[in-house]
């Protein structure tokens, strides 16, 4: 999942994701979008869920 040009493995945080497999929208993707909208329902994700996020990162995305 990409997110503003980072990349983060989601993949252990699935199954504790309280929007349980809302997630999984954004895998593979850019989820930019997703993310900052709380998958489209037009809020943010809270600031604990940037802290997940920021375990989860892996890398940057390139050209």
């Amino acid at each position: 999942m990409a997110i503003e040009g980072l990349v983060y493995d989601v993949t252990s945080y699935v199954s504790s994701h309280p929007g349980e497999e809302q997630i999984l929208l954004g895998c593979g993707k850019d989820a930019t979008s997703l993310f900052n909208t709380k998958a489209n329902q037009g809020i943010p994700h809270s600031s604990n869920a940037d802290r997940i996020k920021a375990g989860l990162l892996i890398g940057r995305l390139s050209d």
